[in-house]
């Protein structure tokens, strides 16, 4: 029986056949995605990614992931070899990644794709092989703007007891109207039940698109509404404009894992 003394990898759609020692292999499956999965639609614009795992793994496997738009007429699979990636990590510990919070926003009436890939490190007769094994590219969308799932925030009053349910940490408003002030002229804030500040940065409503105009405010950017003690909780998330009148609406954050 001869010793083999060096690696050869025999590359198929799912698996790279190892072989090493004396006639023995390792067959090292792809990492397979799991969420989000082929053609699902998404209704959260901060997303976290999951992956099963490749196996069989002696703690030395880190994965590689890339997330691309795909443009229209584009397969994912296109995409991924041709588009600039909207968001790139390399050597990820785990099978699961979630969607920065610094990263832009995935946007609505958008498609993407994503793969991730395992890096696989072997060590024979003392000399270390290193190689990437690439998992298959998943595509999904992202659902369209709804215009009734948002707040007309300058037609509601002070005095008023309604509170909305805000789905998937995404509080959104509109304008009551052309003649109300300019988004650009007003500070917003949010706070809670007795009145004390749940945010310490500058809120920046973020336009989304849609007919009227819907304005997001993503809510888990904030450390105070990724606590699971946020759920149901009643806020006030108050405009003021520059002449300090201000315009304030109820809302609680359901929890949400899509």
């Amino acid at each position: 029986m001869k010793t083999i003394r060096n690696i050869t990898i025999v590359l198929g759609l799912l698996c790279a056949t190892i072989y090493h020692g004396e006639c023995q292999n390792v067959t090292l499956s792809s990492p397979k995605p799991v969420f989000p999965a082929q053609n699902q639609q998404l209704n959260q614009s901060y997303p976290t990614f999951s992956w099963m795992p490749s196996f069989p793994s002696d703690g030395t496997l880190t994965y590689n992931f890339i997330l691309v738009e795909v443009l229209e007429g584009q397969k994912p699979l296109a995409a991924i070899s041709s588009n600039p990636p909207v968001l790139s990590k390399r050597s990820i510990r785990g099978n699961s990644l979630n969607y920065p919070i610094a990263a832009p926003p995935l946007s609505r009436n958008k498609e993407y794709a994503w793969q991730v890939s395992t890096n696989y490190h072997i060590t024979v007769d003392e000399t270390r092989q290193s190689g990437t094994l690439p998992g298959e590219v998943f595509g999904f969308s992202m659902m369209p703007v709804d215009p009734n799932a948002c707040i007309n925030l300058l037609a509601v009053s002070e005095e008023s007891n309604k509170v909305y349910e805000v789905s998937h940490g995404e509080l959104r408003f509109t304008m009551a109207s052309n003649d109300g002030p300019s988004l650009s002229n007003m500070t917003f804030s949010i706070v809670d039940q007795s009145g004390k500040p749940v945010t310490k940065s500058k809120i920046r409503p973020v336009n989304d698109g849609g007919n009227p105009v819907q304005y997001l405010i993503y809510l888990r950017k904030y450390a105070s509404f990724r606590s699971k003690k946020t759920k149901n909780r009643v806020y006030t998330l108050i405009g003021t404009t520059p002449e300090q009148v201000t315009y304030r609406v109820k809302f609680s954050m359901k929890n949400t894992k899509s």
